[in-house]
């Protein structure tokens, strides 16, 4: 992660989806990539601790706003909140 976003702080690094997937190396080759089967991505099993799952509406869209598009572990500083 450091070296796809080397100038920017810890805090920085990961809050918010874009930042996120810079730092993971996810770029627009991987659109459209079936994530239930094992390929370049893909959504593994396994417990998450004891954390609690916090769900609220997606920031900056216009249609939908009434859903709870976006879920994040509640209280995780590396998570941009608005």
């Amino acid at each position: 992660m450091r070296i796809l976003r080397p100038d920017v702080s810890d805090h920085e690094l990961t809050n918010g989806p874009g930042k996120l997937t810079k730092a993971l190396g996810i770029d627009l080759a991987l659109n459209n990539v079936d994530m239930t089967k094992r390929g370049p991505l893909f959504v593994a099993d396994g417990a998450l601790g004891d954390f609690k799952i916090k769900y609220t509406p997606r920031i900056g869209i216009t249609r939908g706003t009434d859903r709870l598009w976006r879920s994040y572990v509640s209280d995780n500083p590396f998570v941009s909140k608005r």
